[in-house]
């Protein structure tokens, strides 16, 4: 009789614990299929919420490097040290001068920067399209009110719906 009772018992736990991991599994399930529903998204949807991820993201990222720096010695090589992670984020660079590690597009917004500065007119950020499937977000940094490069990030266009 108590084996049968103990057995009962087991049972009855081990079946309660498989349930709970159904649920979970359940509930993943739901959310991956909620990911993978069609969407009706025109572009210009897309292009905000790529553009307000990447503020964003470039928010949280400035705040880490400030937060790491000597803002009275600022070296852009210590920018090079930022660890920054997010599901969208596929790569993120700071620019202090010209490079040739650059893409065509990160140097034509650079030139472009650069000759509003000459001309003393203002820059701020701007996202463009990288193909199809990625978007670049740029904008200068600044360490106390001076002009120091360009932030590049670049994006995951199915990330972005993904996450709309």
């Amino acid at each position: 009789m108590k084996k049968i009772i103990f057995v009962l018992f087991s049972s009855l736990l081990i079946l309660s614990c498989g349930q709970i991991d159904n649920q979970r599994k359940s509930e993943e399930f739901k959310k991956e299929m909620k990911s993978k529903k069609l969407k009706h998204l025109t572009v210009g949807q897309i292009q905000t919420a790529a553009y307000e991820e990447a503020k964003s993201i470039m928010a949280r990222i400035e705040g880490v490097l400030l937060s790491q720096i000597d803002s009275n010695n600022f070296d852009c090589n210590e920018a090079q040290n930022v660890q920054f992670q997010n599901e969208t984020l596929i790569r993120f660079r700071l620019y202090c001068q010209k490079s040739a590690d650059m893409s065509d597009k990160e140097r034509q917004i650079w030139d472009a920067y650069q000759s509003n500065i000459q001309q003393k007119l203002p820059i701020g950020d701007n996202l463009q399209k990288l193909g199809d499937t990625e978007f670049l977000y740029s904008c200068p940094l600044y360490v106390k009110n001076q002009y120091k490069g360009i932030w590049s990030v670049v994006l995951s266009k199915r990330e972005i719906i993904r996450k709309m």
